[in-house]
């Protein structure tokens, strides 16, 4: 009982992560599209918006460790192995579905395009 309720647990924070970037991806592409500086993500660039949405749900679910030395100003990137790659696939396929099915059925939804 105890191993099902810590597997649940897991779910139910994966589902609050998920949904916690998507708002605040959603919500700040909404605040872009408003802002001067960003007109090519104006209401009636459909394709637009959905090709930054899918970038910045791929930044969302990368998998990829790093540290960056500053002293030394060295990157060191590690966790490209396939298994990552495909975990991190797998994250971004579910982090764009969840900003998709939340813009459609709040923002849509509330008239704003």
């Amino acid at each position: 009982m105890a191993r099902c309720l810590k597997e649940g647990n897991d779910t139910e924070g994966e589902l609050t992560a998920h949904l916690t970037t998507a708002a605040v991806i959603v919500y700040a592409i909404e605040w872009l599209k408003r802002s001067r500086g960003f007109s090519f993500l104006a209401a009636d660039t459909t394709t637009i918006n959905r090709i930054v949405s899918a970038l910045l749900a791929a930044v969302a679910a990368v998998g990829i460790n790093w540290t960056y030395d500053s002293s030394q100003g060295v990157l060191t990137i590690t966790g490209l192995t396939l298994v990552s790659v495909t975990a991190t696939g797998w994250e971004w396929v579910k982090q764009f579905a969840v900003q998709q099915v939340l813009y459609d059925g709040v923002i849509q939804k509330a008239g704003t395009k």
